[in-house]
């Protein structure tokens, strides 16, 4: 049997590992928010490790990303005209920022690093043609 100082010893080594990993994973937590900016219609959005949304018009659903190191990948329908889209809604390239901001628009999907300014397109509405 152990020492109690061995005994001690090790329960103070676990308690630092432990609250050491918590405080690492909560630090890598990012938010991402998907707003929908067409008013006239809502989207069904599938992603990975969420499964799937709806959205309705000029509304938000967010979701932690719990592993920063991985790809989020999302497929997205516009239910009333039955385009589609696909984005990956989270990378490393967004590494460093807390919330990872989407926007479903008309003309397709935007993606901005503060919610305010700077939003870029990355994706165009698409329908398949069926013969």
């Amino acid at each position: 049997m152990a020492s109690p100082r061995i005994s001690l010893l090790l329960l103070v080594l676990t308690l630092y590992i432990c609250t050491g990993q918590s405080r690492t994973i909560s630090t890598d937590n990012i938010d991402v928010r998907i707003t929908n900016k067409i008013a006239s219609s809502t989207i069904d959005v599938a992603c990975s490790e969420e499964g799937d949304i709806i959205v309705n018009p000029n509304s938000s659903h967010d979701w932690i990303v719990w592993n920063s190191s991985s790809k989020y990948y999302c497929e997205a329908i516009w239910t009333v005209t039955n385009r589609f889209a696909s984005i990956v809604a989270y990378s490393r390239r967004f590494t460093g920022l807390k919330i990872v901001f989407w926007e479903a628009r008309e003309d397709g999907w935007y993606v901005s690093r503060d919610g305010k300014s700077g939003w870029k397109k990355e994706a165009e509405w698409e329908s398949e043609i069926v013969n």
